[in-house]
């Protein structure tokens, strides 16, 4: 269950990613094939559709078999270090980095979770 503390620290994250012009899930998603596919590190843009559906398979299999729980786990000890440990300016601002990569990484794989879904629900 998500307190509402950490509910807070997650929409500042949200907050300062916009504010700061830090890479957002979205930034992510958004980038161009270069000329060469080889060039470019976005997996997901370099796969046809075909490929691509079992990319997702896959990522959202990791994700639910054990992925979000060890994510979770550190988003968690982040937030509790952020809260209750955290002594100056510096730490809070590697601990919000530090916690801006995991929530990263957690808004991606739950976008691999659902996208997945929602490619199961079109084959019924």
């Amino acid at each position: 269950m998500i307190t509402q503390d950490e509910q807070n620290i997650r929409q500042l994250i949200k907050t300062l990613r916009a504010s700061l012009n830090l890479v957002d899930l979205d930034d992510l998603r958004k980038v161009a094939k270069p000329e060469s596919e080889k060039e470019s590190h976005n997996m997901a843009s370099r796969i046809d559709e075909k490929d691509r559906k079992e990319y997702v398979g896959r990522m959202s299999g990791y994700w639910i078999n054990g992925l979000r729980q060890e994510i979770e786990v550190m988003i968690y000890e982040q937030e509790k270090f952020l809260n209750m440990l955290s002594q100056n300016h510096e730490q809070d601002m590697i601990g919000r980095g530090t916690l801006n990569g995991l929530l990263l990484v957690f808004e991606l794989y739950e976008a691999y979770e659902q996208e997945w879904k929602a490619l199961q629900e079109e084959n019924k």
